[in-house]
């Protein structure tokens, strides 16, 4: 291409960038919409969805923990009871939802793939504080003292602490 060739593409306006404009800054403004909303909420909704595919594993862990005797609110107490190492704990509000653990394969039964059981929980320690956290349940399973701090580094806690 020769220079004069060259100068002239430069300075030449894109057609179709011009006419994709409108379209284009929709899509970034909707891009950065939903950015803000997972950065704010830190999740994504792709996790709330499960495929048809995915149904037979998701099957076998509700059977799993339809046998279970244990409720999500004496697993949270559980769950409680590893991160503040006191007696007086109170469970206030515990639920438990089936979500994906890239960390686990088959925990619950055979073809159960990837998917655990996440336990919320809302507890109120010595009195003075309440705490608001997540823990899935392998990882309750697998808890002991050997290995408490591991467990405790997997688990979603937010403390918050009367101060007097």
């Amino acid at each position: 291409m020769s220079r004069s060739t060259y100068y002239y593409e430069l300075g030449r306006t894109d057609k179709v960038k011009e006419r994709n404009a409108e379209l284009s800054s929709e899509i970034s403004t909707i891009f950065n919409e939903n950015k803000k909303i997972r950065r704010e909420t830190g999740t994504t909704d792709a996790k709330h969805f499960v495929t048809i595919a995915e149904m037979p594993a998701v099957r076998k862990v509700i059977e799993s923990e339809e046998e279970d005797e244990w409720t999500a609110k004496e697993w949270a107490k559980m769950a409680a009871g590893i991160v503040c190492l006191c007696n007086s704990v109170k469970v206030l509000e515990a639920s438990a939802e089936i979500v994906k653990n890239c960390r686990i394969l088959d925990a619950y039964a055979e073809g159960s793939a990837d998917f655990d059981v996440w336990i919320r929980f809302t507890v109120f320690v010595n009195d003075d504080s309440f705490a608001v956290g997540g823990v899935y349940l392998s990882d309750l399973w697998a808890a002991s003292a050997d290995n408490r701090e591991e467990t405790i580094k997997r688990m979603f806690i937010r403390w918050f602490k009367e101060v007097r």
